[in-house]
């Protein structure tokens, strides 16, 4: 796995994007910039991270990753403007956090959709394999949500 896709790479990369989203949100362009850069990254990670057993086809990957990433653009936009009328001065602050979380919200499930429809097989201490287990593909998109 590239090491820009780990799990241990998760602090630095977050940390980064995170500053940028915390920096520049004011203004449309550069909303829509920082969630993509963002989204990108958790997009990246996630299918670095996904079951390797499971097979996604280009067409599930670009989907996961244009839906995170245009709810993640969408969500940003719509509360930038809500946050705008706030008489709350911090609330713009937040709005990267929000759209985050709803980008991550689309990406994860669409990324280990196929753990979720088909399952995770499922193998005895010898390798062979038992059969496929959907519970399990859940239990695991759990694990990653915690």
């Amino acid at each position: 796995n590239p090491m820009v896709g780990r799990m241990s790479f998760q602090i630095p990369g977050n940390t980064v994007s995170t500053a940028l989203m915390l920096t520049f949100y004011r203004t449309p362009l550069q909303l829509v910039t920082t969630q993509w850069i963002n989204q990108s990254f958790m997009a990246f990670c996630n299918y670095t991270n996904r079951n390797a057993q499971s097979s996604l086809t280009t067409g599930q990957i670009m989907t996961a990753y244009l839906s995170a990433t245009g709810t993640a653009v969408a969500v940003s936009y719509k509360l930038s403007q809500i946050a705008k009328k706030s008489s709350y001065p911090l609330a713009s602050k937040f709005v990267p956090f929000f759209a985050v979380c709803a980008g991550n919200v689309v990406n994860v499930p669409l990324m280990r959709q196929q753990d979720l429809l088909k399952g995770i097989t499922v193998n005895d201490a010898d390798g062979n394999i038992l059969g496929e287990s959907r519970l399990l593909g859940c239990m695991c998109l759990m694990q990653v949500v915690e």
